[in-house]
């Protein structure tokens, strides 16, 4: 099996190699934003045994609790192992799971394995694929569940466990794949290819695995009621179609636009590729499971393209089908070997070209030692609380995302820098009121910090009452005294 598959298991083996030896060799801090807050809210749902995320002791209601669980799990019974390889590592071996399967499924639809090979090395060189390759994430969750849901569809158990994936990683999206198989037998049971038996089976399986998963929600329900309902359902998911939530803005292009910028030039080409994809469908040379297969995740980027907020990360799992519509526009060309395998070539050595010196594919790494990370490790020694100002501008933004109305209920936990939670595993308090705040400092307990940008220490500001711990470039660490 290895030898019919060489090309994609070489491919496989050393991108493995790669990302891990750097993950290794240098290890960085967790990433602000998303990284280090997955890793924090892991830490302390195990720590504090609970089954409901929490960040700070408060229940983190945004997101399902599977992705957090796991890698919280995973640093509390492999403490010995520096969590920042630990978990990139375990991510890494799910982002070459996806591979696999998006080369399983493409398969499946072109029957080359040169193409499907193409496919996932034109998506594992994208930006955004090598970022998350490198970072901690829930995106490829997501795309397992929905690739494997529908690869094995025809076992209940084990498409019931991908689709768990999907649903307990990215809640309610995550239910996209049951959607696109409802739609997709109530198309073959209109067209007369299935029968009401049939239809009836299909849909039966798959209300019952809805069913399965919505117990979750019906138990957050029980517990949080209101809460649950306000910040999961409203919050986290229908304000995020309907306004440009917490600074997420962008142009109504926005997505098409980041669209080339992953792929170049190659979209004009993924376009093409997509109408003559269509076409040898209406020639009657594809199946319609083919054909399914093949336009599976393009809906999500359609979906995308209606909602309001413009989140780049929200592209991911279509990233793998526009790679797939690249491959298609010269696959008339199949039964040209020498010019096939004259364009394959090309189009690879370009790609592989593109990564290792445009994308550093290489040396690039996605994290740094900060100098609030500094901060946070020193602050560690030293205090018993961390009282941080967050910067002039992320104060000005939050005060104009209140006037219009773009906060939810989380939106000022994080801070400006949330890693430093992590990093000095205490009690922090973001501050953004500065004036509110600085009348407080008198009355505030001996042995709590301070941290500030130097750029507000001006003459109001009380530092007869602070003892200088250290400086950190822009940001000065004080000790109430």
């Amino acid at each position: 099996m290895l030898k019919n598959h060489l090309l994609i298991v070489l491919f496989i083996l050393l991108y493995f190699f790669i990302v891990a030896s750097k993950l290794i060799i240098k290890p960085l801090p967790f990433y602000d934003w998303d990284e280090a807050i997955y890793a924090q809210v892991g830490k302390e749902t195990i720590a504090r045994k609970s089954l409901v995320p929490l960040w700070q002791g408060n229940y983190w209601l945004d997101k399902p609790p599977l992705v957090l669980l796991v890698y919280g799990v995973i640093n509390k019974f492999l403490s010995f192992a520096t969590p920042e390889i630990l978990d990139r590592i375990f991510n890494l071996l799910l982002i070459i799971s996806a591979y696999i399967l998006i080369y399983i499924f493409y398969l499946k639809v072109v029957k080359d394995k040169l193409l499907a090979t193409l496919t996932v090395i034109l998506s594992s060189f994208t930006s955004l694929f090598l970022q998350r390759a490198h970072q901690i994430n829930f995106d490829v969750f997501l795309l397992l569940g929905w690739l494997g849901y529908l690869l094995f569809f025809d076992n209940f158990l084990i498409s019931l466990f991908f689709l768990s994936l999907s649903v307990l990683s990215k809640s309610l999206i995550g239910f996209y794949p049951v959607i696109m198989m409802g739609f997709y037998y109530l198309f073959l049971f209109w067209k007369k290819e299935i029968k009401v038996k049939q239809l009836k089976t299909f849909l039966s399986k798959i209300i019952v695995q809805v069913a399965i998963l919505s117990l979750w929600y019906l138990v957050m329900f029980i517990i949080f009621s209101q809460n649950f309902w306000q910040q999961h359902i409203i919050e986290s998911h229908f304000r995020r179609v309907t306004a440009s939530i917490e600074s997420h803005f962008g142009k109504r292009t926005f997505y098409i636009d980041l669209l080339f910028e992953q792929f170049s030039f190659y979209t004009w080409l993924s376009i093409l590729g997509f109408f003559y994809f269509i076409h040898q469908f209406l020639k009657k040379k594809l199946t319609r499971n083919q054909f399914f297969y093949g336009v599976y995740l393009f809906p999500w980027f359609i979906f995308l393209n209606l909602t309001k907020t413009k989140i780049f990360w929200y592209i991911y799992p279509s990233i793998p089908v526009f790679a797939f519509f690249i491959t298609c526009s010269f696959w008339f060309l199949k039964d040209r070997k020498i010019i096939f395998y004259l364009l394959f070539g090309l189009i690879l050595f370009h790609s592989v070209r593109q990564a290792i010196v445009q994308q550093k594919f290489l040396t690039s790494q996605y994290s740094s030692f900060t100098d609030y990370y500094f901060l946070a490790k020193r602050a560690k020694k030293h205090c018993l609380k961390l009282y941080y100002l967050v910067d002039k501008n992320s104060r000005q933004a939050m005060t104009t995302l209140e006037k219009m109305g773009l906060t939810i209920t989380t939106t000022k936990w994080w801070g400006s820098h949330p890693s430093v939670v992590y990093y000095f595993g205490k009690e922090v308090n973001f501050i953004y009121d500065k004036t509110k705040f600085i009348r407080t400092i008198p009355t505030l307990d001996n042995n709590n910090c301070l941290a500030v940008e130097n750029e507000d220490l001006a003459t109001d500001f009380p530092i007869d009452y602070l003892q200088k711990i250290k400086q950190f470039s822009s940001l000065t660490l004080f000790k109430k005294i």
